[in-house]
């Protein structure tokens, strides 16, 4: 009986200690508890004291703005300091939000004959058929960099612009052409939305032939092949139309800078286009088409009217294009886009001839069409075909007579920001009293957007 009275005293002053020793942890993990939420708490409150202080210092600079703008009206909308030039110019310091972006594109392409530019490839050079001069060169001419810039509300309207740039240089001679590159403008705009209405002032693309195929060319972008819209100063209208669900009408005017340039037999080189002394006229409309399952359906119209001159040959010699685009999903996982256009003396169009020796138009005709497909993730496919037709009897000797192109590419994305491409292109060119050419060409690119 002692050893029984002995095990369960033990067992029962055992069990005490252990409530003990529990009741002290957790009173001690209670308090460490409460001290650490102590803790928190003040630094919570310590942020949003500053959080307070930082608003304040805000509220108060916003309150010297708006009585900034309340004295002059004409001020920027986030007007801040002012900068003198030194020449009698001034820049505000606006606040508007910047958002950069762009990419880097690294280039290796080899050709089994001669082309026009291994800077921009459009056509095959005379006279070299089937290995007869091969070319290899290395770039990084097709990157870019652009800022999209706004849009900021302005008198119940937004106000925004974009700029983007490349590093291009179009001439093949010199050592150092693919490596001492010169920055280039390709669109740099301002634009005021309101409502249903845009008006854009600066160089864009042309309102004509408004689509673009996917080419790991991109400075070669298939023109004179097919593709005729460029880029070029401007003043622009749009007004869209929501007339039915998803199927907005677009209306598209444009006023431009009429860049023709025109070199006649001997190399006399006129300024054509700004000697004509009138802008060249662009319109469009285009129809979308909503709720077909596979995509948004884009088909339009669009034409452009200017005029050259050439001072002691031909005043007022007519430029013209008329042609339709069309961009249609056939299925979640196919696309088929393209365009078509016909005029005269369109050479400023980037397609078909300017104005031959006899002082007349030339006429040609010019189209091309691609499919996009994307049956595997994060693959992109894309076949093209393009051709360039000026007129036979129009074109003098040693031009272009027709120029086609038929080419292949594919895409995969690496992983988000990260993609390489190959495509093959063949470039078949005919020229008048002259051999005709036709190369073909392997393009590889390694593109990182950011």
């Amino acid at each position: 009986m002692s050893i029984i009275r002995i095990v369960v005293s033990a067992t029962i002053a055992l069990a005490f200690l252990c409530v003990s020793a529990s009741v002290s942890l957790a009173d001690s993990l209670s308090d460490w508890d409460r001290d650490e939420e102590i803790r928190l708490l003040r630094e919570s409150n310590e942020m949003m004291r500053k959080q307070l202080v930082e608003q304040d210092k805000r509220l108060a600079a916003l309150e010297v703005r708006e009585s900034a703008r309340e004295s002059n009206p004409t001020a920027s909308v986030d007007s801040g300091p002012v900068v003198e030039h030194g020449d009698g110019l001034q820049a505000v310091v606006s606040g508007v939000p910047i958002r950069l972006t762009g990419f880097i594109k690294g280039d290796m392409l080899w050709n089994n004959s001669r082309v026009d530019s291994t800077s921009a490839p459009r056509r095959s050079a005379p006279g070299n058929q089937g290995n007869s001069d091969d070319q290899f060169t290395a770039t990084v001419q097709h990157s870019r960099v652009a800022a999209a810039i706004g849009p900021i509300p302005v008198a119940n309207s937004t106000l925004g612009g974009y700029v983007e740039l490349d590093y291009f240089n179009l001439s093949d001679s010199g050592d150092t052409n693919f490596i001492n590159n010169q920055l280039r403008v390709r669109d740099l705009y301002m634009n005021v939305a309101h409502e249903d209405w845009t008006i854009l002032v600066g160089q864009t693309w042309d309102v004509i032939s408004p689509l673009n195929p996917t080419s790991l060319n991109t400075n070669g972008n298939y023109w004179f092949g097919g593709n005729a819209g460029f880029r070029r100063p401007q003043l622009q209208v749009t007004r869209r139309i929501e007339w039915a669900e998803d199927s907005p009408l677009t209306l598209k005017g444009s006023i431009n800078a009429n860049v023709g340039r025109t070199t006649m037999p001997g190399g006399i080189t006129y300024d054509s286009g700004r000697k004509a002394g009138w802008p060249v006229f662009q319109a469009a409309i285009e129809q979308g088409l909503g709720g077909f399952g596979a995509g948004p359906i884009r088909m339009g119209v669009a034409g452009g009217y200017g005029q050259e001159d050439l001072v002691g040959v031909k005043n007022h010699i007519d430029q013209w294009a008329i042609g339709g685009y069309l961009r249609m999903p056939i299925l979640e996982w196919l696309t088929l886009t393209g365009e078509i256009q016909h005029g005269e003396n369109t050479d400023a169009f980037f397609m078909g001839g300017g104005i031959n020796a006899a002082g007349g138009s030339i006429e040609s005709t010019s189209g091309w069409l691609q499919a996009t497909l994307t049956p595997l993730d994060r693959w992109e496919f894309n076949m093209l075909f393009g051709f360039d037709d000026p007129k036979d009897g129009d074109v003098d000797d040693m031009a272009t007579e027709q120029n086609l192109l038929v080419g292949a590419s594919a895409r995969f994305k690496i992983f988000e920001p990260l993609t390489f491409g190959f495509e093959y292109t063949y470039f078949d060119t005919d020229y008048k009293e002259l051999p005709n050419g036709n190369a073909h060409m392997a393009w590889t690119s390694l593109i990182f957007n950011y």
